[in-house]
């Protein structure tokens, strides 16, 4: 299956292969969320790609800030940053994570044990905790679509990704491992 993504990327040497993306986060944000193998680390992680072509000028500086901020951001209750760059050549900003799901795909089986979803919210509430305070970063908007989650049912959080109520306060986005 050839997806619209690997046309964008089609014939640029990545450091990633692309998987299947996301549905439920599609159109919720300007990156796109992926299923992924880091060819360099040999390991599955998930893709978030910002399209520099398609984003504004305010939402593209926030991407580029986000992958600077994320590639040095490092709590217990954050999602891991593998890599990150941009590809200048074919217009693209990428994070390479852990594997995540977004919560609307994990809210069903979360939501069966109420401990999880008491755990997660614990974490999550640590994870803004830690950035608000230590880091002294301002979220500016949180929502579901914010939120993947990792197998261990914690609840960490990205320095990412979009929105314009996001522009005064600064690029940053929840996200719950898988």
């Amino acid at each position: 299956m050839v997806s619209a993504a690997s046309k964008l990327v089609a014939g640029a040497n990545l450091p990633y292969e692309l998987g299947e993306e996301y549905a439920s986060f599609a159109g919720k944000t300007p990156w796109r969320l992926y299923a992924g193998k880091s060819r360099k680390l040999e390991c599955d992680v998930t893709v978030f790609l910002y399209d520099i072509k398609k984003g504004t000028d305010a939402q593209t500086e926030l991407a580029r800030n986000a992958m600077r901020r994320y590639r040095t951001l490092k709590h217990p209750y954050c999602v891991k940053c593998l890599d990150a760059g941009e590809l200048a050549d074919n217009g693209l900003i990428f994070l390479l994570t852990e594997p995540v799901t977004p919560l609307a795909d994990a809210l069903a089986e979360l939501s069966r044990t109420p401990s999880s979803l008491v755990w997660g919210l614990y974490t999550l509430a640590a994870a803004v905790n830690f950035l608000s305070i230590d880091c002294k970063m301002v979220h500016g908007m949180a929502r579901p679509a914010d939120a993947p989650r990792n197998r261990k049912i914690a609840a960490p959080l990205t320095a990412a990704l979009d929105s314009p109520a996001r522009e005064r306060a600064g690029p940053r986005a929840h996200v719950l491992r898988r």
